[in-house]
């Protein structure tokens, strides 16, 4: 797989590109990004105040989401010895319960993630935009 993985950073590099335009008018904020960096994207979060709807709504569609690292590094067992207090990084820990990731491989087709940008976007009163 390492001969073929240049080929596919690529490939996930423009599907994010995709993502991240499709999504600039959405109620969903993509992770920022250093504009120094390069990200290979493993994978593409987003964050939504209506996480669970998103989920569900991706999900009766059949597309699949996740949520990667869902609790907060302060509050992993690993990191228990320094006592660090639920409520102490609000902001972390509410990011925790708002981010999702998005289908995010190599083979997407353009099918696919459009398919994906209209079922996220998509509320139960229109498409927001």
């Amino acid at each position: 797989k390492l001969r073929r993985l240049d080929e596919w950073n690529e490939q996930r590099r423009s599907h994010a590109k995709y993502y991240t335009s499709a999504l600039s008018k959405s109620e969903l904020t993509p992770v920022a990004v250093h504009p120094d960096a390069e990200p290979v994207w493993h994978l593409y979060v987003v964050r939504s105040t209506e996480r669970e709807e998103l989920q569900k709504r991706l999900t009766d569609e059949g597309i699949a989401t996740g949520i990667h690292y869902p609790t907060p590094l302060h509050l992993q067992p690993a990191y228990k010895y320094l006592d660090i207090p639920l409520s102490a990084l609000p902001v972390t820990e509410r990011v925790a319960q708002e981010i999702v990731s998005l289908p995010m491989y190599p083979e997407l087709t353009p099918v696919d993630l459009e398919a994906v940008v209209k079922t996220a976007t998509r509320t139960s009163i229109g498409v927001i935009n």
